[in-house]
């Protein structure tokens, strides 16, 4: 019973040697929170004997300064008195609307009477078309500036059952070399330094508003440039034509293109529409007045025919394109898109302007001609 009790003491000693020891802790941080409370107030003070000296208009009379009565809000809230009280080790104030530096926006005053706008930080651009041409073609990294490639232009099939020893059917395939030229996109831009430093979005705007004037460029060439010059030679230049009848609706004319790619062994991957013509196609109903190829409900994307549908307002309004275009051409990119900034471009140094240059290089190989076609409507 005595080691017993030897034992009880020393742990009532243990635990009150513990509990002295967190008395003097709270003890501490309470003085510690009393003293930089007494620091703040007094820079405080400083503040405001520095701003009566320089001229700087306080509150009327009888209103306290807005810091002043934030601190006094603090000190006398009941949250921070339970912390100083030791009755608590944590606290949550929310300082009440309209006191202090939170007060409302519409008490701030200038001597000429002018308010100050309130500022929606986006800058409202105006609206892109969808660029999904370059979405339909496989992409290869590249590193010159022109590309050799090797298509097949025919096969002549021999293959076929063989007595034995006898000799064989010879088959043939003919091939060609072909070159693709890197062409370059471009475009320049000049703005005054200053509205590059007065407005901190207007960099990230135009940086996005330029690639995508690239991205729109390059989508056009993709589909109808020429090749003449430096245009790319789109696709539907190069597409094989549509030989099927023009007769009865569009969608009775893609169907026969459909059939007329299929009979060259190729799956049609897409069928690229305008605007006009996709909707003249979706707004065709039924003699139950239903619509055929659209449902307004649904979110499917837009199909005919099982074949999906690329709106493009690159495609002429009127025609097709129709192919199994993973097959038919690939994209070799060379320099992805890229905006670079210059204050040395001709005089831009003496007018504190800035130069920005927006520029891309990729070429269009087409690979397979009958891989697409191309026609009418109607």
């Amino acid at each position: 019973m005595a080691e017993t009790a030897d034992e009880i003491k020393l742990a009532l000693a243990s635990i009150k040697a513990q509990v002295n020891a967190a008395t003097q802790a709270n003890k501490g941080r309470t003085d510690e929170l009393a003293t930089k409370q007494s620091e703040y107030l007094a820079r405080l003070n400083e503040l405001e004997m520095r701003a009566a000296r320089r001229g700087i208009p306080d509150l009327p009379s009888g209103s306290p300064h807005a810091l002043r009565a934030a601190l006094e809000a603090v000190d006398t809230a009941a949250e921070i008195q339970a912390v100083a009280n030791k009755k608590t080790r944590r606290a949550v104030f929310e300082m009440p609307a309209g006191q202090g530096f939170l007060a409302p926006r519409a008490e701030i005053s200038t001597t000429s009477g002018a308010t100050l706008p309130d500022t929606y930080s986006p800058i409202v651009g105006l609206p892109e078309q969808a660029l999904m041409i370059r979405d339909l073609l496989p992409t290869v990294q590249v590193n010159s500036s022109s590309v050799q490639y090797v298509r097949e232009v025919s096969f002549t099939n021999s293959a076929a059952p063989v007595t034995e020893s006898n000799l064989k059917p010879m088959s043939d395939i003919t091939f060609e070399t072909k070159d693709c030229r890197i062409v370059v996109f471009a475009s320049l831009l000049v703005i005054t330094l200053q509205a590059l430093a007065d407005t901190p979005q207007l960099s990230g705007f135009i940086d996005r508003r330029l690639r995508y004037g690239l991205r729109a460029a390059v989508d056009q060439q993709l589909l109808m440039g020429s090749g003449v010059g430096e245009n790319l030679e789109g696709l539907y230049n190069t597409a094989a034509s549509y030989l099927g009848s023009t007769a009865g609706t569009p969608i009775d004319v893609l169907r026969r293109a459909i059939t007329q790619l299929q009979v060259a062994n190729y799956a049609p991957s897409g069928v690229i529409l305008s605007p006009s013509d996709w909707e003249a196609i979706a707004l065709v109903k039924s003699t139950t007045n239903e619509y055929v190829f659209a449902d307004p409900g649904a979110k499917t994307p837009p199909s005919v025919w099982g074949v999906p549908v690329v709106v493009s307002q690159a495609m002429t309004a009127g025609h097709f394109l129709l192919g199994q275009f993973d097959r038919a051409a690939v994209l070799f990119l060379r320099e992805g898109d890229n905006v670079t900034v210059s204050t040395e471009d001709e005089s831009n140094f003496r007018y504190n302007r800035a130069t920005l240059r927006a520029e891309g290089r990729l070429g269009l190989a087409t690979m397979s001609s009958t891989a697409m076609l191309k026609g009418a409507l109607s």
